[in-house]
């Protein structure tokens, strides 16, 4: 941490805030859940980490504790990009299904941590939102954009200054890809009707 454990800006600004929040049918987290966070338990996380965040403060002299280990490594809620990367077929989609279906009404996992270069955008169809634009000059010096979700997913878009809303996910891209695999299939399917009539058309 950049502040202290117990220090008066992190129990003011930090130690109030959830590490993990789920409003509707969306999840949001800094890194991203993992089955291993929703075994512990997602309101273990938050407690245990508002304690160790407000700790400290009333006793000085004593040894700051360690960050939980949920906090800490590779696989940490706030570390963790299995659902980041910017190839989106390396993206864990399996397990990212796996945690949506595991927890009451998840439908789709909104994250951050990891910069994506071409701005927010989602994966595993649509069922995760990544949002971190680098925004800081040391680490990207992106563009503000922001995360609108309408109506609890219904419709999901990306606003940006001097660009039109562009939908990134929702009910209006699904009924889109539908659409577009409907029209592929319609397309394949006249394909191999005429290769079956073009040998009875040459007798």
């Amino acid at each position: 941490c950049s502040t202290p454990t117990g220090g008066p800006i992190t129990r003011r600004f930090f130690a109030p805030h959830p590490v993990v929040l789920q409003v509707g049918s969306t999840l949001f987290v800094h890194g991203g859940v993992l089955p291993s966070h929703v075994e512990y338990g997602l309101d273990n996380i938050n407690s245990e980490t508002r304690e160790w965040l407000m700790g400290g403060a009333d006793r000085p002299s004593q040894k700051r504790a360690p960050p939980p280990k949920f906090l800490r490594g590779a696989d940490a809620v706030v570390w963790a990009r299995e659902y980041s990367a910017r190839d989106e077929s390396r993206c864990d989609c399996d397990t990212l299904q796996q945690v949506l279906g595991s927890l009451p009404g998840a439908k789709r996992m909104v994250v951050g941590h990891t910069i994506q270069d071409r701005g927010i955008n989602s994966a595993c169809d649509g069922r995760v939102l990544r949002v971190d634009v680098g925004l800081s000059k040391g680490c990207g010096n992106g563009d503000v954009q922001v995360l609108e979700i309408q109506q609890d997913g219904q419709h999901i878009v990306r606003l940006a200054e001097g660009q039109a809303p562009q939908v990134i996910s929702g009910l209006h891209q699904q009924q889109q890809q539908q659409q577009q695999q409907q029209q592929q299939q319609q397309q394949l399917e006249g394909k191999q009707q005429q290769a079956m009539l073009q040998p009875m058309q040459e007798k």
